[in-house]
């Protein structure tokens, strides 16, 4: 995924990222190299070692970029956050957490996309 921060040509990308899951509404951002612009959707899944790329440099990318909705799952905690874009500035719709009780998921922007956390972090 190629990211810019104006809306020119592809000699003005500034990042290109790889997220564990994205999607696009907008078709038109998809190409022969993969995509140009953000997706509306992003899902990282972290890791020990990728935990402060996730919510620092790849969340600020996010962000800037327009996403407008980042989840951030992981398996050790058995947890997801959910980040939803108002006005520009990802908010925090909550962590879920099946320690806590938390069984499912549900998208902000697809109100029809739920995820089950037990199906998801079954051993």
């Amino acid at each position: 995924m190629r990211l810019k921060k104006n809306k020119g040509s592809d000699s003005e990308v500034d990042s290109v990222v790889q997220p564990d899951i994205s999607v696009f509404c907008d078709l038109t951002k998809l190409d022969d190299r993969g995509a140009i612009d953000a997706p509306d959707l992003v899902v990282e899944i972290t890791s020990d070692s990728t935990m402060k790329k996730d919510y620092n440099e790849k969340f600020n990318l996010y962000e800037e970029n327009g996403v407008q909705e980042y989840w951030i799952v992981n398996p050790d905690s058995k947890s997801m956050e959910i980040f939803t874009s108002v006005n520009n500035t990802f908010e925090s719709a909550g962590v879920f957490n099946i320690h806590d009780g938390a069984t499912e998921v549900n998208s902000i922007m697809f109100p029809d996309l739920n995820v089950n956390l037990l199906e998801i972090f079954k051993d």
